[in-house]
């Protein structure tokens, strides 16, 4: 079972945490998946809400950050975490990455929580690029499982949160005429999904654009 949170902790600096959910951020990917606690706890802002691993080590956790940063800092909140590094990529789609930090954590006794501030330094900014993605690999743990209970992400923003990266390429747009005059419009735009295939099951559903499956 999960340990009981700690007192909250100061973040790594002033700036605001462009990992957070209510910003923008999302978790692109977690290499375990339970559905009772899934990766959105990781950035929702509350340490009692928690994401656990569910197979061997290493596991994986890849955020889109709101808007490009250049991070100077990384704070992670866990439970039975060994060695971990956080790497970062300065492209739109996540698949070159570099690394910008890494440490051995001492395990807690006592059901207190692992709290850690990975400050990245000119690692994360060389050649002025920002980065859109952070993925923190858990290398190894103090246990069999682990748990990850907040990752807040610090930096420099270098552009506004781009909403439209969110959705799905593929929408369908309706609009609304609201008066006899047709002066005012509510445009609605609403992603659109893939269509299901004969054989798929109900969940988990193909990503948009891809299959699995040889035709």
């Amino acid at each position: 079972q999960p340990h009981q949170a700690a007192a909250p902790c100061v973040k790594c600096t002033s700036m605001p945490d462009v990992a957070a959910l209510n910003v923008g951020g999302r978790v692109f990917m977690v290499s375990s998946l339970d559905p009772a606690h899934p990766g959105e706890n990781i950035i929702d802002g509350n340490e009692a809400t928690y994401w656990i691993s569910t197979g061997l080590y290493p596991q994986e956790i890849l955020l889109w950050l709101s808007c490009a940063t250049r991070v100077s800092c990384v704070r992670l909140a866990s439970t039975r975490v060994r060695n971990v590094r956080f790497e970062g990529c300065q492209e739109n789609e996540p698949v070159s990455f570099r690394t910008l930090a890494e440490r051995r954590f001492e395990d807690t006794h006592g059901g207190g929580l692992q709290v850690n501030e990975l400050h990245c330094g000119s690692s994360c900014g060389d050649d002025g690029r920002p980065l859109e993605f952070i993925r923190v690999l858990i290398l190894s743990g103090w246990d069999d499982f682990c748990t990850v209970h907040d990752i807040q992400v610090d930096g420099e923003k270098v552009s506004s949160p781009v909403m439209s990266r969110r959705s799905s390429s593929k929408t369908t747009t309706t609009k609304v005429q609201l008066n006899e005059r047709g002066m005012s419009m509510l445009e609605v735009t609403i992603p659109e999904q893939a269509a299901k295939g004969q054989h798929e099951p109900d969940a988990p559903r193909r990503p948009d654009g891809t299959c699995p499956w040889k035709e």
